[in-house]
């Protein structure tokens, strides 16, 4: 999801700087970074608190042995509660895949129709303003 969300961040940067690489090449490390920490921060919280269990057809957030949250003669062995990591982890990929990418589209439409303003030409003019 952070390169999801990056992609729109590069393309707006690209076109406000001309697509000179030198002036937005510094968000590839932020970029990186914060992928790197959702997906270790997310992994060291569920290990630490036990939730990484048999969930379905794989592994991931859950309590075990499978089904002992929905059926209360199942005692639940493992796992803590994982309402607010869920809750948190939501949230995230939310923000990541729909929020941020069509916040920095609009903020691209409302700096072009802003350049476009303050140009001395008229008309279809295109990319011709972003690279004077």
């Amino acid at each position: 999801p952070t390169y999801y969300g990056s992609l729109a961040l590069q393309a707006f940067l690209g076109l406000k700087n001309n697509y000179n690489e030198d002036k937005y090449r510094w968000i590839e490390i932020p970029v990186h970074i914060i992928a790197y920490l959702i997906g270790s921060v997310n992994a060291i919280i569920i290990a630490a608190t036990d939730n990484f269990n048999p969930n379905g057809s794989g592994c991931w957030y859950a309590k075990a042995p499978w089904g002992c949250e929905s059926d209360p003669n199942i005692p639940c062995e493992r796992g803590g509660d994982t309402g607010d990591l869920i809750t948190v982890m939501g949230l995230t990929l939310v923000f990541l895949y729909f929020i941020f990418p069509p916040l920095v589209v609009i903020s691209l439409y409302f700096w072009m129709k802003k350049k476009q303003k303050d140009s001395p030409r008229r008309g279809n003019i295109g990319m011709s303003i972003i690279r004077e």
